[in-house]
């Protein structure tokens, strides 16, 4: 299999194992889904970073829903937030 395909599969794998983890624990950190992420597959960090995870899942919900989780204080976007929430950040 080409190596764009593989990788195209991990970034699609990463965004929905991360998106779903955000939304099943609302506490969770952005940061500890991708922890998560490198213990239920074996992909580690010295193959993958981080930070290209997190570049990468950024990417991916702008894309999918027009918004960035950076802005979010590493919480990540559940889509739940409320009107005020919405205020807070500008959105409203």
């Amino acid at each position: 299999m080409p190596k764009w395909y593989r990788w195209n599969a991990y970034n699609n794998a990463a965004f929905f194992w991360i998106k779903g983890q955000l939304q099943l624990f609302p506490t969770m950190t952005l940061d500890q889904a991708i922890s998560n992420f490198y213990k239920y597959t074996d992909i580690d960090e010295g193959e993958w970073d981080r930070m290209a995870i997190r570049m990468q899942y950024n990417r991916m919900q702008h894309e999918f829903y027009g918004k960035n989780d950076c802005t979010k204080k590493d919480k990540g976007n559940t889509g739940s937030e409320t009107k005020s929430d919405k205020q807070e950040h500008g959105e409203a």
